[in-house]
């Protein structure tokens, strides 16, 4: 995890505003998942992160989802968001109202208004 600025909140220690953050998911495994956003806050004691403005996820076959919110938990690597998100990649597209992704980025579960296209080899 990092970001180009943090900076603590004096009032409430726990809380650090984040400009342009960034987190590397499956670090070590051959189909990692990048995610970027404007801005976020971080909370060092319920290690949750909440991104807004342009977060984008880029998983390592090139597919990029983009959305407008997302809330990752830290320790479990699900990551949540109540913003529509967009999909494209070498599979195909899709689009949904709301997301859940689990297993770090490799499978994501699409909730309202779910529509997508299949790209045949």
């Amino acid at each position: 995890m990092g970001a180009r600025a943090a900076v603590r909140d004096e009032h409430d220690l726990q809380r650090i505003a984040l400009d342009h953050p960034t987190m590397n998911m499956n670090i070590n495994a051959p189909n990692q998942t990048r995610i970027t956003a404007d801005h976020g806050i971080y909370r060092e004691d319920d290690k949750i992160m909440h991104l807004d403005t342009n977060v984008v996820f880029v998983h390592a076959d090139g597919t990029t989802f983009k959305t407008e919110k997302a809330t990752v938990d830290t320790n479990t690597g699900i990551i949540t968001g109540d913003a529509p998100i967009a999909g494209d990649g070498p599979r195909g597209q899709i689009q949904g109202d709301t997301y859940t992704v689990y297993d770090k980025g490799d499978r994501i579960i699409f909730r309202g208004n779910v529509h997508g296209v299949i790209k045949r080899d």
